[in-house]
């Protein structure tokens, strides 16, 4: 066999290689939420440095990348912006408990919580404890679903 024939022999049947070692994603594509770089990195949106924690999400595109956002609003921002289907997107619970699932937080939204982008929206693992901040803090726990039909909210500037 020539040389240039095995070479495109071994070009094919890597492809199928690949996908029995990697489980079926294209090498490289990375997968789930990874802890942000407090101090380091900079929110993909605004361009802020992460500086306090409680406040963060990610979003992962089709293509693998993961963005990450110092607020949920940035966060929602983007996802609102990205014109595709997000089902990667984690936001990080306000009681420290990590970076969870979008869907399955429960958020409070007031104007007397502080976050980074003055969004006033933090998110939880734990609904009771979100409970307990909207009635210390004189805010609401609000679904998702309004969050992400608020016009004001996904159509406001990212502030630099």
């Amino acid at each position: 066999m020539k040389r240039g024939a095995l070479i495109a022999l071994a070009a094919v049947l890597a492809v199928p290689a690949g996908v029995l070692i990697f489980g079926g994603k294209p090498a490289g594509r990375q997968s789930g939420a990874e802890p942000i770089d407090y101090q380091h990195e900079t929110c993909a949106r605004c361009h802020m440095r992460f500086a306090t924690p409680g406040f963060a999400g990610e979003r992962r595109g089709r293509d693998g990348r993961l963005a990450k956002f110092d607020d949920v609003r940035c966060l929602l921002q983007a996802v609102a912006g990205a014109h595709e289907e997000t089902t990667d997107v984690w936001v990080e619970d306000h009681e420290g408990g990590g970076l969870i699932p979008l869907a399955s937080a429960t958020f409070v939204r007031g104007k007397r919580l502080q976050t980074p982008m003055g969004s006033g929206i933090v998110a939880f693992k734990n609904p009771a404890a979100a409970e307990r901040l909207a009635r210390a803090a004189i805010a609401q726990v609000i679904p998702l679903e309004d969050l992400l039909r608020d016009r004001s909210l996904l159509e406001s500037e990212a502030r630099p």
